[in-house]
Parts: structure tokens; sequence; C-alpha cells
């Protein structure tokens, strides 16, 4: 009896999981294994916004926030670890510069799964101004943000 609630405890935790935030402690790694394979067989560049997690898919888009100043980041996970028991979460060096804990190399955060549909695919209303950034594939200084008018479509 103890067996069997064991194992559907174990198949429901993380399901539990991935419809709650999470707080905890993570931290950091970044030139020891840059340029080395991750768990999921891409290399490791310090400099991009990836995670490394224990138990969440490869690719899984997390925003975390650091708790001690509110900053946030959106990483991708495509790494096992930590291996500390303490901490949820390995940020590379370029996320964790921008939560700005390089110095402390530790801080308590905030995960979140990340939901596009939600963040990204909000309707957008008929003759509502909408900022679009507008890139430059000569890749000099000179992209600029364009104002557009968004015209309402009737398909008739």
């Amino acid at each position: 009896m103890i067996r069997k609630f064991f194992i559907i405890l174990l198949l429901c935790f993380p399901l539990y999981l991935s419809a709650q935030d999470i707080v905890g402690q993570a931290s950091y790694y970044a030139k020891k294994f840059h340029g080395r394979k991750t768990a999921n067989g891409e290399r490791f560049n310090m400099h991009e916004m990836t995670a490394a997690h224990r138990t969440l898919p490869f690719g899984t888009i997390l925003l975390v926030t650091n708790l001690s100043n509110n900053k946030s980041v959106i990483v991708r996970i495509n790494d096992r670890g930590p291996f500390s028991k303490r901490r949820i979460l390995d940020l590379s060096y370029g996320a964790a510069k921008e939560l700005d804990f390089i110095r402390n190399g530790v801080t308590n955060v905030r995960i979140q799964k990340f939901n596009f549909r939600k963040e990204f695919m909000q309707p957008i209303q008929p003759g509502e101004i909408q900022l679009l950034q507008v890139a430059n594939t000569a890749k000099d200084k000179n992209d600029r943000t364009q104002k557009i008018r968004i015209i309402p479509f009737s398909a008739k």
C-alpha cells in the first residue's frame, strides 16, 4: 500500500510543480563549462539565457525573477542540474548577470513557466498603436523602432 502511494506521488509531483511558481535558490555556472556539451547535446554558451534544471523538459521556457531586486529574465532549459540539493536552478552567466547576482553567486528566485500564448498572443484591437522592432540585416547601429497602425481586416 505504501509503495503504491509512493509511486503515485512520484508520478503526480512533477505535474504539481509545473502548475505552481517555485521559489528557491539559484546559482550560476560559467567559464569552466563554456563550450562543453550540455545534457541536451548543444554546446554551453555562458552568455546565452539558458539554465539547468533537474526535471523540466529540455526547451522549457522559464521566467526567473530575482527576489532580492525583482529583476527578471527569460531562460531556456538546456541542461541538467543543479547538483546541490539546496538549489533549484543553475543559470548561465548571462542570465545571472541580467539578474544582478554575479557577486553573491547565489540568490533566491521565483521560477514560472513562461506562457507564450498568454504573453504574446493578446488580440490587437483595430486602430491600436503598437511598437514593432525592425531589424536591420546589415548589422549596423541604425535599427529603429517604428510605430505602425493596425488596420482592421474583415473577411467578407
